[in-house]
């Protein structure tokens, strides 16, 4: 916010000069207006020389050019703040260009007082140019990944006021997909990183998805299910070249932790239930 302010301040002190610029090239071109009256009176009367006349039309020229300089400063200041930068580059451009082909009219064989007139405004554009061309590159918005976009209505969010911190779109990596699974917390002790996944999605009955667990959550938590247990959340991650998989996709996975005997798989439960359950009584 105090950056907001500071650029406004500036930005009201530039309007300001470049006012007072105006009114001071003005002032000037009104003098030299009234001298070329009298000097041409004079001239009609042969009391002075031409050359003198011409002087001081060429006095005029150049102060009717410093006014015109001085009111394209103020217009695109007054625009850079109220109109679109992209818009305002675009408006630069082509004035850098209509300025560069006068430029070379005038070489041609008109007056260098003209000339320099005409320079000092292409310089001005070309900085004018250069200074929106920097603020588009700040406000370029990067992803640090390669995806797909998945926001809704994007354009919708085109003019809106964002903060540091705040979610512009959301881009999705398909070449990959992380898949989270609820395992009991009765069933976590089995887990460990790198063992081998094996996922069925909803959507493609037919089809094995095959990965390892990468990621076990360092936290129980309650199941989402409505099921009066706690659930541990592991994480493994799913090749998906084909962009099969989708965000927010559902299925069921099984995790291989190793040969067990049919009587090991059998028993498993009652041997947990005898050293916790049934210790806890004693």
């Amino acid at each position: 916010m105090k950056a907001d302010q500071e650029a406004e301040q500036i930005h009201a002190r530039h309007v300001t000069k470049v006012r007072r610029a105006i009114t001071k090239a003005q002032e000037q071109l009104k003098f030299a207006e009234k001298k070329l009256q009298r000097i041409e009176a004079l001239s009609d009367k042969q009391v002075i020389p031409q050359i003198t006349l011409e002087q001081v039309q060429e006095e005029v020229i150049t102060k009717q050019n410093e006014l015109k300089e001085a009111e394209a400063e103020l217009r695109m200041v007054q625009a850079y703040q109220h109109a679109d930068i992209g818009k305002e580059l675009a408006v630069a451009k082509n004035e850098v260009q209509q300025a560069e082909a006068d430029l070379t009219k005038l070489l041609a064989g008109n007056r260098p007082e003209e000339i320099e007139s005409i320079e000092a405004v292409i310089n001005a554009l070309q900085i004018q140019r250069q200074y929106l061309q920097n603020d588009l590159q700040r406000v370029a918005v990067v992803s640090l990944i390669d995806g797909v976009v998945t926001t809704p209505k994007i354009r919708e969010k085109m003019g809106q006021l964002v903060k540091k911190g705040d979610l512009i779109l959301e881009v999705y990596r398909y070449d990959s997909a992380k898949v989270e699974m609820l395992i009991p917390e009765k069933e976590i002790g089995e887990i460990r990183i790198g063992q081998p996944v094996v996922l069925k999605a909803r959507a493609y009955p037919d089809r094995s998805f095959r990965g390892e667990v990468t990621a076990i959550a360092p936290t129980a938590m309650d199941d989402v299910s409505g099921l009066a247990r706690k659930v541990v959340r592991v994480s493994t991650e799913i090749a998906n070249e084909d962009l099969l998989l989708k965000p927010e996709m559902t299925g069921y996975a099984k995790i291989y932790c190793g040969d067990r005997t049919v009587l090991e798989l059998l028993s498993r439960r009652l041997m947990r239930y005898l050293k916790v359950e049934f210790w806890a009584l004693w």
